[in-house]
C-alpha cells in the first residue's frame, strides 16, 4: 500500500491509491484514505485512522456514473464517522 510513484498526481502503489483529506472538525484532522479501484465502480476504501474498511461493488462499467461511487464514501461513509464532518473532495 506504500506509495512508489505519482499518478494523475495522486500517490499510487500496486494497485493502491492513497489520498489525505483534510476535515475543518473538530480539529483539522488529517485522514488518510487507501483504495483500490476497478472498472465500474469496483472500489475498496480503507480508513486506518478509523478501523474502517467499505466495499462497493457496482456496475457502471466506462461510465462517468462511477463516480457517484466516491462521492457515496466521502459524502455519506466518511461524514458519519464521529467528528469527520464535510470539506470532502
Amino acid at each position: 500500500m506504500r506509495p512508489r510513484t505519482r499518478l494523475n498526481g495522486e500517490p499510487y502503489g500496486f494497485l493502491w491509491w492513497r489520498n489525505l483529506l483534510r476535515y475543518d472538525e473538530p480539529d483539522g484532522e488529517t485522514v488518510d484514505v487507501i483504495s483500490v479501484r476497478g472498472n465500474g465502480g469496483q472500489v475498496i476504501f480503507v480508513v486506518p485512522a478509523h478501523d474502517l474498511v467499505a466495499e462497493f461493488t457496482a456496475g457502471y462499467y466506462n461510465s462517468a456514473d462511477a463516480q457517484l461511487i466516491y462521492n457515496t464514501f466521502y459524502n455519506t461513509v466518511l461524514t458519519s464517522v464521529p467528528g469527520l464532518h464535510a470539506n470532502t473532495p
